[in-house]
């Protein structure tokens, strides 16, 4: 398990400890998680309890599971099936792909529903969760182009360093040629 798959893993079984108390109506006692009547909580909460076999996933069989929810995703669009591929795509089971992630979520209609609505704000953490992946992606190839451009800038002044050094060396040939010319006209004159 990478350490994505692992923050996602911490961040679901918090939401889902923490879903009770999250997704109950305002001012109502605290109530049982099997006994909440909303789909979208019971959906949300199907997911996250799912998410420990998921992460448990060899790497075949994650793509196999991702292309079962894409096929299921493609037949019907339905929203579950949209909102189950991104769940999968956020673990990173199968193959991650940020940018999909962000497409599906961005064209929900998970994400035009009430704002606290459960199945929104676990729509906003898997967004949240793609947009911080992508910057921290984005870091890492400004750090790697940062380095690089330093390379090339330490390359280009070792290259000039070799010409002058180079130069030098040429130079002290040049010279040592002219000694060696010089002795061996002294010694065909001996």
């Amino acid at each position: 398990m990478n350490f994505a798959q692992r923050l996602v893993l911490r961040a679901a079984i918090t939401l889902l400890l923490a879903g009770c108390t999250m997704l109950a109506p305002k001012g109502s006692p605290r109530p049982d998680c099997a006994a909440m009547a909303s789909d979208d909580a019971r959906q949300v909460t199907a997911l996250l309890a799912d998410a420990p076999r998921l992460v448990g996933l060899t790497e075949e069989e994650g793509r196999a599971e991702q292309q079962a929810a894409n096929t299921a995703y493609g037949d019907g669009g339905a929203e579950a099936a949209r909102v189950r591929l991104a769940w999968l795509l956020a673990l990173d089971v199968g193959g991650r792909n940020d940018a999909r992630l962000l497409m599906l979520l961005d064209e929900s209609a998970c994400m035009r529903q009430a704002p606290d609505s459960p199945l929104r704000q676990f729509c906003a953490v898997l967004q949240r969760i793609a947009v911080d992946r992508l910057r921290a992606q984005q870091d890492a190839h400004g750090r790697a182009e940062t380095r690089m451009r330093e390379t090339e800038g330490r390359l280009r002044d070792s290259e000039s360093r070799l010409r002058e050094v180079q130069g030098r060396a040429d130079s002290l040939q040049q010279k040592l040629d002219a000694i060696l010319d010089v002795e061996r006209k002294l010694n065909k004159r001996h």
